[in-house]
């Protein structure tokens, strides 16, 4: 997931064989609120709702599963005695750009080339 502040990083994750499904948004620390893990539902907006459903992951193959910039903000008011603390996150945007994301990556990391590379949902 990227980080609103720096969104044009990219990141790759390396998972066993398997079949995945994205359910929740989880924080935890150092991002977590009051240092315990948080776990919501994940909540998709139409155009991306595919992005909730199940896909396969076989050894040897990247997978796309787009494009997932979140926000994280911490603000605090200090007061003479107390301290008000507010902190927001969640996604801030998601979308899915399979050609634009995989060019991307192996204009960064040249031995991509290399490697057959998938949208993690084979029909978009």
């Amino acid at each position: 997931m990227h980080l609103a502040k720096n969104a044009q990083e990219i990141f790759l994750i390396d998972v066993a064989p398997g079949r995945y499904q994205f359910t929740h948004l989880m924080s935890a620390a150092p991002l977590a609120m009051n240092f315990e893990v948080r776990r919501d539902p994940l909540r998709l907006p139409p155009r991306v709702s595919f992005l909730g459903k199940p896909f396969d992951v076989v050894a040897g193959n990247a997978y796309y599963v787009g494009d997932w910039i979140g926000v994280f903000s911490r603000d605090v008011d200090f007061y003479v005695v107390v301290s008000r603390v507010e902190q927001r996150w969640g996604l801030h945007r998601v979308g899915f750009d399979f050609d634009e994301a995989t060019a991307g990556m192996k204009r960064l990391y040249p031995a991509m080339e290399q490697i057959q590379t998938w949208s993690a949902w084979r029909d978009r």
